[in-house]
């Protein structure tokens, strides 16, 4: 989602009562809201590139430098349609249909506690969706790739993944400046879709499957549109002047001229080859790779709930519907293999969980989600 922000307006008030007045004539199509945000947390790390960053926006952003994103919400910024609710969000979210939407700021200078450059970027959510986070860590983390990838969406940078922390500091700066945003940006239906298809999947799970003929009718539809505008029917491939001329000669030749030519040929060949081996085209072997994955495990920082963070990441799975997860309870371990066979072989990974988990009197609790940018499974048992 985009929302058109810019710095608070330093005009007289004589030059703010004729824009408001203008906004009126408008019937405040295009009013402005401004907005206080309230600190959260801070997110921390450092710029990784900014080779494509076009040399049109206001200063240039240097690589290594610290950037610090404050997270920060406000009532006045849209929530999602569909609200928190984790068996009927996560599988939502594993197949991009559910975020929470964010206003990012522009991104600014600023200096460490060392007085070296630093950069700053602000992304506001929801007050409902901040209560959300604070209660579920795994969408606090879902949040937070989201806020660096709307940083970098805005910015044109890429942000490191390696150098990630979280400050003792609720926001960086003396004071997160005022957002200004289009009212028509926050009062229009941002999750219509989202919520259509979650009334559908109720209903009838191959409904995905529907929308997705659907639109591929429609766009051939539009392709044969176009074709069609542009197309002239193709001349026939003897004309018929030409057709009646031929016929007009050909009646003053014997008959026997006319009857020999094609026919006496073709038989001709088919007799003499008749004897020779024909070969046979044989279908063409389609050689698969094999899927690597690759695992790392780690203990959560908050045990509460979930003990064991598992990150499976492969560059041959390009979404989550590729994979199939399940637990055996029997050999107390999990077992992944992926689904997209067409193109790779199959490859069942086994991972074997700490004895923790195999107390038979105590149901496994256990939630997953795959991210489409590092193509990698996250895990929480």
């Amino acid at each position: 989602m985009n929302f058109l922000l810019r710095p608070i307006s330093t005009t007289s008030k004589s030059h703010d009562r004729i824009i408001d007045n203008q906004i009126n004539e408008k019937n405040n199509t295009n009013a402005i809201i401004s907005t206080e945000p309230t600190p959260l947390f801070v997110i921390k790390s450092k710029v990784q590139s900014s080779d494509n960053r076009p040399n049109t926006f206001t200063f240039p952003i240097l690589q290594d430098k610290k950037i610090f994103i404050n997270v920060c919400c406000a009532d006045e910024i849209p929530k999602p349609d569909v609200d928190f609710n984790p068996n009927i969000v996560y599988p939502l979210i594993m197949n991009n249909k559910w975020e929470i939407p964010i206003v990012t700021t522009s991104i600014r200078n600023d200096t460490d506690k060392k007085g070296n450059l630093c950069y700053v970027c602000d992304c506001c959510i929801n007050t409902a969706c901040a209560d959300w986070i604070s209660k579920d860590l795994q969408l606090r983390e879902i949040l937070n790739e989201w806020c660096l990838e709307s940083c970098e969406l805005r910015e044109v940078i890429e942000i490191s993944r390696d150098n990630i922390a979280f400050p003792k500091m609720k926001k960086k700066g003396n004071k997160i400046p005022t957002l200004e945003i289009l009212s028509e940006d926050l009062t229009q239906n941002l999750n219509i879709q989202g919520q259509q298809i979650l009334n559908a999947e109720k209903d009838d799970p191959s409904s995905i499957l529907t929308m997705k003929r659907d639109l591929l009718r429609k766009e051939e539809e539009e392709t044969s549109t176009l074709l069609g505008s542009n197309t002239e029917e193709l001349p026939p491939l003897f004309p018929t002047h030409k057709r009646n001329i031929a016929s007009t000669d050909d009646a003053n030749k014997d008959n026997k001229s006319k009857k020999n030519p094609l026919i006496q040929e073709i038989n001709q060949l088919s007799i003499n080859d008749k004897d020779r081996p024909v070969k046979k085209l044989k279908n063409p072997t389609i050689i698969k790779e094999d899927v690597i994955f690759d695992v790392q495990m780690r203990k959560t920082k908050n045990t509460d709930v979930y003990k064991l963070r598992i990150e499976i990441k492969s560059d041959q799975i390009t979404s989550g519907l590729d994979l199939s997860l399940s637990y055996e309870p029997k050999n107390n371990q999990l077992l992944l293999k992926n689904l997209n066979t067409q193109i790779f072989n199959e490859n069942i990974l086994k991972i074997p969980l700490p004895n923790i988990f195999d107390n038979k009197d105590n149901k496994i609790i256990w939630k997953c989600f795959y991210t489409k940018k590092d193509h990698k499974l996250i895990i929480f048992i």
